[in-house]
């Protein structure tokens, strides 16, 4: 498993390696003009890339279960139109792990994967059942008005291997429906899938696209802060809920800031007041965090100052909590203080 993934990152690592020595000859070899050199170089890699795609769909493996597919193939697709036709191609490839890894990297290029689209409805229908879903998940990110896949990524989530339920969750996660009001059984078997530890966050994410809001999702959002993983999607999927329930939202985020903190890494607390900032609960935020101003531990006083900070003129209620911090015993409060007053009464005629 270890050798099948470190070969994809590997071909990744020789591609660059051989594109930097290619650019350097050229331009060492007499192809002074850009143009030129572009040429040259744009013909060399068409052949360096063609080889290295299948070698990457190849070896990512469809038992690979330890890397999740976005990760597996983002750095493909991220090279979209240059290996898009080789990927295509590889739609139709004998081997059928080819075939699923094609169809997810090219979900992961998105709307201007368009021209994938009769490739990928071909394989809804292939015989191994890892294709089809995986093709239904590349469709609902590439164009959803192509073909109705809902039918199938509901399917998909309550499938027996957790790769392919992942693969779809993952696609949910990352692309939102076209009609967000307009998914009663997709919302329902979401909220099913929030039960599977392989695609709860995922599943959770997802949600956070559809209307209404399901509430289970916040204390699901709110825990994966804890665990530090993919916590800038989270934020997002808590900004969008919190459009529509504002409080809950807000009271988990107070909770997690405060009562919580000494379990809280830095960068993830930071991620929690970016959180809170963009759902705009300043309002139930502020009173709570002018209470932290007051915490016995340094660092809890410290983060208050710098939400209320982030909070900017919708905290105005803090400033004389603010002022007394800036005697605070502690010089980083201090400083921290002084330059949150500065952001909150940026704005503000007191």
């Amino acid at each position: 498993m270890r050798f099948e993934v470190k070969r994809a990152f590997d071909s990744a690592v020789k591609y660059k390696t051989i594109r930097f020595i290619l650019i350097a000859t050229l331009a060492l070899s007499g192809c002074r003009s850009s143009s030129a050199r572009n040429e040259s170089e744009n013909e060399v890699i068409k052949k360096l890339r063609e080889p290295s795609a299948l070698e990457i769909l190849s070896s990512g493996g469809f038992a690979v279960h330890t890397i999740s597919p976005h990760d597996r193939f983002s750095g493909l697709a991220s090279q979209g139109p240059f290996v898009r036709p080789k990927v295509i191609e590889a739609l139709g490839h004998k081997d059928s792990v080819v075939r699923r890894n094609a169809a997810i990297t090219l979900g992961m290029m998105g709307p201007e994967a368009k021209d994938a689209i009769p490739g990928l409805i071909v394989a809804l229908k292939d015989r191994e059942s890892h294709v089809p879903p995986a093709a239904a998940a590349a469709i609902w990110q590439i164009d959803q008005t192509a073909y109705d896949v809902k039918p199938i990524l509901i399917a998909a989530l309550k499938d027996a291997d957790s790769d392919t339920r992942r693969t779809v969750a993952e696609a949910l996660a990352h692309k939102a429906p076209e009609a967000p009001e307009a998914n009663p059984d997709l919302r329902l078997a979401l909220i099913e899938a929030l039960k599977d530890g392989d695609v709860r966050i995922n599943s959770a994410i997802a949600l956070s696209h559809i209307k209404p809001p399901a509430e289970e999702v916040i204390p699901i959002l709110i825990a994966n802060y804890q665990s530090g993983e993919s916590y800038s999607d989270v934020r997002e999927a808590l900004a969008r809920i919190g459009q529509v329930a504002e409080n809950e939202v807000t009271s988990a985020l107070i909770m997690a800031m405060t009562t919580e903190r000494k379990n809280t890494p830095d960068y993830q607390y930071e991620a929690q007041a970016d959180a809170l900032v963009k759902i705009g609960g300043a309002k139930k935020a502020t009173p709570v965090l002018i209470s932290a101003l007051a915490d016995q531990d340094p660092s809890i006083r410290f983060w208050a100052a710098r939400v209320l900070g982030r909070l900017g003129p919708q905290a105005k209620a803090a400033v004389p909590a603010l002022k007394k911090a800036l005697n605070d015993p502690d010089r980083q409060v201090a400083d921290e203080a002084a330059f949150a007053l500065s952001e909150v009464k940026s704005r503000v005629k007191f």
